[in-house]
């Protein structure tokens, strides 16, 4: 037997506290920031409109696919790393 925290369902994990909450299990958000980093690699040079119309369907649908978890950290760190591609641009 394993503790509920230690396992991952269908990209979810639980957290450890007394009541427990949903999250994205680590291995879920690490395959997501990889493939982020694959379209923007590709895009350097290009236009950032193209880019953002790249990226919007794929981050719709993780977002929408996660909209259960209750660990909202996940999401405020990927805004500020993507707010930092913009300024960077």
């Amino acid at each position: 037997m394993d503790r509920p925290w230690w396992r991952r369902f269908l990209g979810y994990s639980l957290t450890w506290h007394k009541r427990p909450l949903l999250k994205v299990a680590p291995a879920s958000l690490t395959r997501f920031k990889e493939k982020v980093r694959e379209r923007l690699r590709g895009g350097r040079g290009h236009n950032l409109r193209r880019q953002i119309a790249e990226l919007t369907p794929l981050l719709r649908g993780w977002v929408n696919y996660f909209r259960l978890s209750e660990v909202k950290g996940v999401f405020e760190a990927l805004d500020g790393k993507l707010r930092g591609i913009l300024w960077r641009q």
